[in-house]
């Protein structure tokens, strides 16, 4: 394992336990973690093979089964709205992920926490926008 990986694995607990404020966390035998924040279960994913790259996803957001076109469009637009995060489709599932690489270890710890503020922002939005049409 290299030393950069273990560094920055590191890094990712103690700002999920010390900046985030989550009491627990599990990590899993590939080296992800899993945390819950604000009742929302997070998967963080940091590769062994590329340590400076660095993943967090916010999984199930919504059922993709209970969607229809104007639902993805308004992913598509959510998309070219933000600039690290994207909303994905996992099987039947729309997630959010967030994307970056780590060009150093100074702000890493401020990264990680916007990325995951960005998260539930974009969860926020896409929620809000689902509650508008399905009340029309």
């Amino acid at each position: 394992m290299s030393e950069d990986y273990q560094y920055i694995s590191q890094n990712i607990i103690q700002c999920i336990t010390s900046e985030l404020g989550c009491e627990k966390y599990t990590k899993t035998e590939n080296g992800s973690i899993l945390f819950t924040y604000h009742n929302l279960a997070y998967l963080c994913i940091n590769d062994i093979n590329d340590p400076f790259y660095l993943r967090i996803i916010l999984p199930n957001i919504d059922d993709i089964n209970k969607t229809d076109n104007k639902f993805l469009l308004k992913l598509l637009e959510l998309n070219a709205k933000f600039k690290v995060g994207k909303f994905v489709v996992m099987e039947n599932s729309i997630w959010v992920v967030a994307e970056v690489i780590l060009t150093g270890t100074t702000r890493m710890m401020q990264t990680f926490v916007d990325l995951v503020s960005l998260l539930e922002q974009m969860r926020s939005e896409y929620a809000e926008y689902v509650k508008t049409e399905l009340n029309r």
